[in-house]
């Protein structure tokens, strides 16, 4: 395997080596405290989506395998929700993911699939129609 393009992600506690061409499986923690219902607010500002599913997976409980295509550095999210359960911020981070960075997370079980498809991203509203006025 080659090294070449690495990128060493820092994600909560957790150190992810990144390169093209691999595929990265984050498994949630075996046992953790339990979050209080409303207690999960998130605060996304240009996340990169590899950091964005690894707080899902701990979220969601999901085992979570990424597609090496999901690794690009235009693949942010923006994100903001106050005081919600982890069902309803792995719900808003699955939707701000596909909407956002065409990140497409497929469920089986207790595992989660991560592709890209950049057809599926929200395209941006078109600007409103303009009028012409003719000179007089």
């Amino acid at each position: 395997m080659a090294w070449t393009k690495a990128k060493t992600v820092v994600v909560i506690g957790i150190v992810v080596i990144l390169t093209a061409g691999t595929t990265v499986v984050i498994s949630p923690r075996q046992s953790r405290p339990a979050i209080p219902a409303g207690a999960v607010s998130l605060n996304f500002v240009n996340v990169n989506a590899i950091q964005a599913l690894e707080l899902y997976g701990r979220l969601s409980g999901l085992k979570v395998i990424i597609s090496p295509g999901v690794n690009r550095p235009d693949a942010n999210i923006r994100l903001k929700a106050d005081r919600i359960s982890e069902a309803e911020a792995a719900r808003l981070m699955q939707k701000a993911l596909l909407e956002q960075a065409g990140i497409v997370i497929t469920k089986d079980g207790n595992q989660a699939t991560v592709t890209y498809d950049g057809s599926l991203m929200a395209k941006p509203a078109a600007p409103p129609p303009t009028m012409a006025i003719p000179p007089k």
